[in-house]
């Protein structure tokens, strides 16, 4: 192996981590915009309902998509990177989506089973893995 193909290995190497995108807290994350929100209920505040604060991650896979966030099937929001959302949700057990209307950028649907809790916040990250699917999953941040 010549120098200049181990060095372009490397580099190869070293890039394909660089695709992953990078978790964010909700407390710097920007708040989805009202045009943003496909689901006004989802996004109104009650009594009695929890409520689960989703966060775009950061990174360049897909930055030019907007994600939608569904709940129980039904689109709630449309989130660009690196903004976040709260849904207003009553008690039990809720499926949270994430898909993308964009052709040819990560084509799949992945769900999280999340217990909505009254008067409790959980948190969702929502991102992209470094086999280009789309990533959801709970979240301390």
């Amino acid at each position: 192996m010549t120098m200049r193909a181990f060095y372009l290995a490397t580099l190869v190497a070293m890039l394909a981590g660089c695709y992953q995108t990078m978790p964010i807290s909700n407390s710097i994350a920007a708040q989805a915009p009202p045009e943003a929100v496909l689901d006004p209920v989802a996004a109104t505040a009650r009594e009695g309902a929890g409520r689960v604060i989703v966060t775009r991650d950061r990174g360049y896979v897909g930055m030019a998509c907007k994600f939608r966030i569904h709940i129980d099937g039904k689109p709630a929001v449309a989130l660009k990177q690196g903004q976040t959302f709260t849904l207003y949700a009553e008690p039990g057990e809720r499926i949270i989506a994430v898909t993308s209307p964009c052709s040819g950028q990560v084509p799949e649907t992945r769900q999280l089973l999340v217990n909505v809790e009254a008067g409790v916040t959980k948190k969702v990250r929502v991102g992209v893995t470094e086999a280009m699917d789309f990533l959801i999953e709970h979240s301390a941040l």
